[in-house]
């Protein structure tokens, strides 16, 4: 059983002609022949068949993802962009703590250097300080030996006014005058 279909029209006719292709046995053993031919002989015909037996929401579904697919790859492009920018950023920011760490680096050296030489200069005041001291405290020894001998001085001299009671000096100047 083979007939041409080109239409609808064909469809119902063939249908018609043969109405055991209707019968609940043949029935679905024949109609899905019969349907695809019908789709892939015109390509007007399927697609007024394609409207009638779809609603127009799964006929725009095609267009809408399309849409979808252009509108993912736009955003994946967007998404890969402000990636890129990131890790350009992210780099720059990098490179900037690099060179800020470099930077405090050498500031730390010349620091420690500068440390170093105040260590050097504290140590060097340090023993003039104590070697200073150290004479100072000999002249303090001194000067409370010459304290001593003045506090006795005037005692030193009672005895020796004591001892001259008597004694006349000669002033070589006058001449033999006593004073």
């Amino acid at each position: 059983m083979s007939a041409p279909i080109h239409s609808t029209d064909d469809i119902l006719a063939a249908l018609r002609e043969h109405p055991e292709s209707t019968t609940p046995a043949n029935r679905f053993a024949v109609w899905p022949e019969l349907v695809l031919k019908v789709f892939l002989a015109d390509p007007v015909e399927t697609e007024e068949i394609r409207s009638r037996l779809l609603t127009r929401e799964l006929i725009e579904l095609p267009g809408k993802f399309a849409a979808a697919e252009e509108s993912r790859k736009s955003d994946a492009n967007t998404i890969l962009d402000l990636i890129q920018k990131g890790e350009e950023a992210r780099q720059k920011d990098s490179q900037a703590v690099l060179e800020a760490i470099g930077k405090l680096t050498e500031r730390m050296d010349q620091l420690a250097e500068a440390q170093r030489k105040t260590d050097e200069t504290l140590n060097a005041f340090m023993q003039s300080t104590d070697k200073q001291f150290g004479q100072l405290k000999g002249k303090i020894g001194d000067l409370r030996g010459d304290i001593f001998q003045i506090k006795a001085l005037p005692m030193f001299i009672r005895k020796l006014a004591s001892k001259m009671d008597g004694v006349a000096i000669v002033d070589a100047n006058t001449e033999g005058a006593l004073l």
